[in-house]
């Protein structure tokens, strides 16, 4: 290469790297909007602090790893897509995690909130949702953002397979149109020879997981059947679905 030639790269190179550093210390490219899409429960604003900083910063310094590692780092949330429009836009869009209900742990000690896969969301106190209450469940471990863990691997199967078909039969859509108060919906796994499932004060007898979805498509149509209205909490009694070739009765306990 001649003396010319040897010039002309140079030049070149201090403009690649003159351009670089243009770019990198430009406000032209400093994310100034965040669209946000998809959050149900979890807000901007906190997504923003999760995922964050993020306003403000070159949008040639945010990495779509990055900032979806850290958005998952959040129970809620189960799948983060990141997106750049230059100069100076971000877009977040975010799958979240469905509440299905709470898990009694250690005789009310505290709830744990779980989705439809057993995954915990949070911890707390008191329910404050119209979410079944799962209790007599033997908890060995558990962490946020990751499957409860019980002593018995059945004992989880049947919370579940519970939680799903919950979910497919609408029973949260139940609790609504019949103003059962949160914590109405109980589901005792005590014996999983003899599993109960209590609405209010009516004990729906639920036995084995033995076809389970039959039985709960049952326990609606029941209930709806029973009581077009309001469900009254003094309403003391039992039905039977254990046995699935006869017909739930229902039983006034008084």
């Amino acid at each position: 290469m001649g003396k010319a030639g040897t010039i002309t790269a140079a030049v070149i190179a201090s403009l690649v790297i003159f351009s670089a550093i243009v770019i990198l210390v430009s406000p032209i490219f400093e994310i100034r909007k965040l669209v946000i899409t998809g959050n149900v429960s979890v807000t901007e604003e906190l997504i923003e602090q999760t995922a964050g900083p993020l306003k403000g910063t070159n949008i040639f310094f945010i990495t779509k790893s990055g900032v979806r590692k850290k958005l998952l780092s959040d129970p809620y949330i189960s799948a983060a897509e990141t997106g750049k429009t230059y100069p100076g836009t971000l877009t977040l869009e975010i799958t979240e995690r469905i509440p299905r209900g709470y898990v009694e742990y250690k005789n009310t000690e505290y709830y744990l909130l779980i989705d439809e896969d057993g995954i915990i969301l949070e911890t707390s106190l008191n329910i404050t949702r119209n979410l079944p209450v799962i209790t007599g469940v033997k908890i060995k471990n558990f962490s946020l953002g990751k499957a409860l863990e019980t002593h018995n691997m059945k004992s989880f199967e049947n919370i579940i397979t519970f939680s799903r078909l919950l979910k497919i039969y609408e029973i949260d859509e139940l609790l609504v149109k019949h103003e059962i108060r949160a914590s109405g919906l109980r589901l005792d796994f005590t014996d999983e020879n003899d599993i109960h499932l209590y609405i209010n004060n009516i004990d729906c007898i639920f036995g084995t997981m033995d076809e389970a979805e039959l039985k709960i498509g049952r326990i609606r149509e029941v209930i709806d059947s029973l009581y077009g209205g309001i469900i009254p909490t003094d309403e003391r009694g039992e039905i039977d679905f254990s046995n699935t070739s006869a017909n739930p009765v229902f039983k006034r306990i008084k």
